[in-house]
């Protein structure tokens, strides 16, 4: 679990820092997000997406034995096969572009639904009354979590409307969807599961790309690398039956820009107001430097917006 969570901290400022050097070396890109007096630097998204529990372990042999009156009796042995099962999620929410941090380029944030499915295996004996049985289980979960999420991202664009997303973020989940099912005896097996609430660091990248002003896509993946609530060791990964699974999430996030509101007909086309001589394309963005996220339009738009024009 340390070296997972060191690993996404790792990725998150190692690619914070490429972006930085890369982008004295590359070309100018043209900026991700350019208003021209009709977006605003926020707006509503959706993440529609699917999800699927890698097991810690695929296979592993186990043998549990007990002392009873100076002998020892086994309750099992045999072998456990854990495997994930697709699921789905949900997320909705707003997001928002910021222009004054140096790694902190993107933020978002939300309400979510997400659907864990797995099953377990056991092909072995297990002990029944005094004597040891032939057995093969098979226990399945699937549950459904609703709950919020936050994430703060650092954006490295690798081309004008292409851009490279890593996320670290939260997670807090209630589990309001149940079902389980374990066919055959389990005599002493060890079996556990999440508790209703769950609150977890997790880290997510992504690829996204502009194709048109005001929308952006971006497919990503998602990993839990710190459990907080309940603690367990701080373990990531969460526990069904005797093992314990990897939520991975992919999702699509389609995310829009809100349009300004109309600002009338008197600071329509002034130019100082922000209007555009004749001949003068107002949907071409302005060149910058690739580490910037901005058009050279949007400090003059804060200022006539705070000026009240």
């Amino acid at each position: 679990m340390k070296r997972i969570l060191l690993i996404a901290i790792a990725c998150w400022l190692g690619l914070s820092e490429s972006e930085q050097l890369c982008a004295q070396q590359q070309r100018e890109h043209q900026p991700l997000f350019v208003s021209r007096n009709k977006f605003m630097p926020r707006g509503w998204m959706f993440a529609p997406g699917l999800t699927y529990m890698f097991p810690a372990q695929g296979q592993r042999d186990e043998v549990r034995s007990v002392f009873s009156e100076n002998t020892i009796d086994t309750l099992y042995r045999g072998t456990f096969t854990s495997a994930g099962r697709p699921g789905f999620c949900f997320e909705a929410g707003r997001h928002h572009f910021l222009n004054r941090f140096y790694l902190l380029h993107h933020i978002d944030y939300g309400a979510r639904f997400t659907l864990y499915r797995g099953i377990e295996d056991f092909s072995g004996s297990v002990r029944v009354d005094s004597a040891m049985v032939a057995v093969q289980n098979r226990g399945k979960f699937s549950e459904g979590f609703a709950g919020v999420f936050f994430n703060a991202s650092n954006t490295w664009q690798v081309a004008d409307n292409k851009w490279i997303h890593n996320s670290l973020g939260f997670h807090a989940d209630y589990r309001v969807i149940s079902s389980r099912n374990y066919e055959g005896p389990v005599t002493g097996m060890l079996q556990q599961f999440p508790q209703d609430f769950m609150l977890q660091l997790h880290y997510k990248i992504g690829f996204g790309w502009r194709p048109e002003p005001g929308i952006y896509l971006m497919p990503s993946l998602e990993t839990p690398i710190l459990t907080l609530v309940p603690l367990d060791d701080g373990k990531s990964t969460l526990p069904y039956f005797s093992s314990r699974y990897r939520p991975v999430i992919f999702s699509v996030r389609i995310m829009f820009l809100d349009k300004m509101k109309n600002m009338g007909p008197e600071c329509g086309n002034q130019p100082r107001n922000g209007g555009f001589p004749d001949g003068v394309d107002k949907e071409k963005p302005g060149k910058h430097e690739g580490s910037k996220l901005f058009g050279p339009d949007v400090k003059s738009r804060r200022a006539r917006i705070k000026g009240g024009g």
